[in-house]
């Protein structure tokens, strides 16, 4: 895969969970990706899209002074910001420390030709030999001219002050998309923040699977239809032991996002139904939870709708409406007092509207209909009962 539809498939991705989670992380992770991978990246921005990223995981105290002192300019600016530093360190003989750095401090301007002399005379120091380490870690971020090696130092000396895997991962993360062209990582990161068992999936289908299209099937707007109609039918009380057919089923998102809901406890079980068989393997990788152990909520059937028993169902779903060549012979299958949950877009029949959809269903009963517009199309839902 290339450079750059990987990097496309990336920005989807990180798209669709933004819409998904709304975890401030996320957008911001997003920007620092897509400056790395820009035609021409720059050094400053780089910088402060990682701070922001690091400002997200956690309020550490040092970010700040660090984030000053990486960016300061000329000596004195560098040893003020410098100072800041370890003010937030933690040490026993933190007066003494202080003297130490104020006495390089106040050296006359014009006197300091190089910063880099009074920083390794301080590094040097006997008296400070206890902290070395804090030392030998700002020495190695100072003087690293490039930034991708010196975002990788500020890491290793965050994961030294606060002992966190997540920055090892976020390192692990950067490191494997700028040089590997891989973003496993980036899913790894993710998974550390979110806690979800969907990234968890996620991130084992793109192991396995790297050549899928992914982002199609958790493109900003295949999340935001898919997340709508599950918001929509939430509003519902959904009855106990749920039995759902789900049609046109895909990779998986749709069941997963459902068995990730608030009454996800209701549902017995969901059977996924597609013919095309290319999506079978990884929509039950995707959704590998619901069917390990005794049992088994996911079940996929690779079969035509058309030739499906809709009689055991208790929820019909079909999000792809428009893809049903003869939608009037599906709709006569469909058992009297069914509940439905239907989406149409009209990226692809632009002939139906909103109410012409209604109308053609004749619900006995209408819980929801309403539509959302999407970057390349319209789509109409209907909630109810046939």
């Amino acid at each position: 895969m290339s450079e750059k539809s990987l990097s496309f498939v990336t920005e989807q991705l990180l798209l669709g969970l933004e819409e998904m989670y709304g975890q401030a992380i996320i957008p911001k992770l997003r920007v620092l990706l897509q400056e790395i991978k820009s035609e021409e990246p720059k050094d400053d921005k780089i910088l402060q899209g990682f701070f922001e990223v690091i400002k997200e995981l956690e309020d550490f105290p040092l970010t700040s002074p660090l984030e000053g002192w990486i960016k300061s300019e000329g000596p004195k600016g560098e040893l003020k910001a410098l100072l800041e530093v370890f003010n937030h360190l933690s040490y026993d003989n933190l007066s003494n420390r202080m003297s130490l750095l104020l006495d390089f401090f106040e050296v006359k301007e014009g006197r300091i030709e190089d910063f880099e002399k009074p920083f390794v005379a301080l590094l040097n120091n006997s008296e400070l030999s206890n902290d070395k380490p804090y030392l030998n870690f700002l020495s190695q971020i100072y003087q690293e001219k490039n930034v991708f090696p010196q975002i990788k130092k500020i890491l290793k000396f965050y994961d030294f002050i606060y002992q966190k895997p997540i920055f090892d991962r976020l390192r692990k993360a950067l490191e494997h998309y700028l040089s590997l062209n891989s973003d496993l990582q980036v899913w790894s990161f993710l998974y550390d923040q979110l806690g979800e068992v969907f990234i968890d999936r996620l991130k084992m289908m793109r192991e396995q699977f790297p050549e899928a299209p992914c982002h199609e099937f958790i493109s900003i707007d295949q999340v935001r239809r898919k997340k709508w109609l599950v918001e929509k039918l939430e509003e519902e009380s959904w009855k106990e032991s749920l039995n759902i057919d789900l049609l046109y089923g895909g990779y998986g998102l749709q069941s997963r996002l459902l068995f990730n809901s608030q009454q996800a406890w209701k549902i017995n079980k969901i059977n996924c139904i597609d013919s095309d068989p290319q999506y079978q393997t990884m929509s039950e990788n995707f959704n590998a939870y619901e069917f390990e152990g005794e049992t088994r909520r996911f079940e996929y059937f690779n079969e035509d709708i058309m030739e499906r028993n809709f009689d055991s169902s208790d929820l019909i779903i079909n999000t792809s409406c428009e893809s049903v060549k003869d939608f009037s012979g599906w709709w006569e299958k469909i058992p009297n007092g069914s509940w439905v949950a239907l989406q149409y877009s009209e990226a692809l029949k632009g002939h139906y509207t909103k109410d012409q959809f209604v109308s053609q269903l004749a619900c006995s009963e209408v819980f929801f209909t309403g539509s959302l517009n999407l970057e390349k199309s319209l789509c109409y839902m209907v909630i109810g009962k046939k």
